[in-house]
């Protein structure tokens, strides 16, 4: 006589805050033992956040030590070598850039700036915009 083990469903959720907002992965799944899949989902999401971590560690704008602010800070007086990883996600970038007739943009953080976003603060854009403009970046409160 056979018995059929029925699989144990089960999820996990794990958060992180990084590049200035919170991440949360939900992993969901089924495993014969319910133990030992619990722990290997649970390292599928920590994984995931851990990748978030060192992505933000290395292009965050925020960050002095990040290698983005490393390049910002020299690529105007000299060259810059990028490794193999950095240099493949600036080309895709190039490429999205161009497919997107230029609605993506990389190069956002000056108008980021600009606008007060990087900071938090939000500025008028009447003056920027011309006369008649209303729109601003400053958060309401409800």
């Amino acid at each position: 006589m056979f018995f059929l083990q029925e699989k144990a469903r089960t999820h996990v959720c794990r958060a992180r805050e990084a590049m200035g907002t919170r991440f949360e992965v939900v992993v969901w799944g089924e495993g014969e033992d319910p133990g030992r899949f619990t722990l290997f989902i649970e390292s599928c999401a920590d994984a995931a956040l851990d990748e978030i971590a060192y992505l933000d560690g290395r292009l965050s704008l925020f960050r002095k030590a990040s290698f983005l602010c490393h390049i910002n800070a020299l690529a105007a007086e000299q060259p810059v070598r990028l490794d193999g990883e950095l240099f493949g996600l600036f080309d895709r970038c190039r490429e999205i850039h161009e497919r997107s007739l230029g609605a993506f943009d990389l190069t956002v953080a000056p108008l980021m700036r600009t606008f007060g976003f990087h900071d938090g603060e939000g500025r008028e854009l009447a003056p920027l915009l011309g006369r008649g403009a209303s729109f601003s970046t400053r958060r309401r409160r409800a």
